[in-house]
């Protein structure tokens, strides 16, 4: 009777055996990386007496808002291409 136990035992468990993997060298998948994040200073609003803290983003994220910027700042005429020319009369 007790052969007969630990064979059904035995049985049940070799599934759960089945299903890991080989020790053979694998580990565990290495985690990624966060992005490190970068700080700057928000300069205070116009008409306000309150600082206006740091904003933190990512290298990524600081790329894509200065270049939003500059070329907002192109388009608007505030950049050094509209100053530099001169207008012919």
């Amino acid at each position: 009777m007790r052969i007969l136990i630990s064979a059904v035992v035995m049985s049940l468990a070799m599934p759960a055996i089945a299903d890991q993997p080989a020790a053979t060298g694998a580990t565990a998948p290495a985690k990624v990386a966060k992005p490190k994040k970068i700080c700057r200073e928000d300069p205070a609003r116009t008409g306000s007496h309150m600082g206006g803290g740091r904003i933190c983003k990512t290298a990524e994220q600081w790329r894509e808002l200065d270049q939003a910027d500059a070329d907002t700042s192109t388009v608007m005429g505030g950049g050094p291409a509209a100053s530099s020319t001169k207008q012919a009369d």
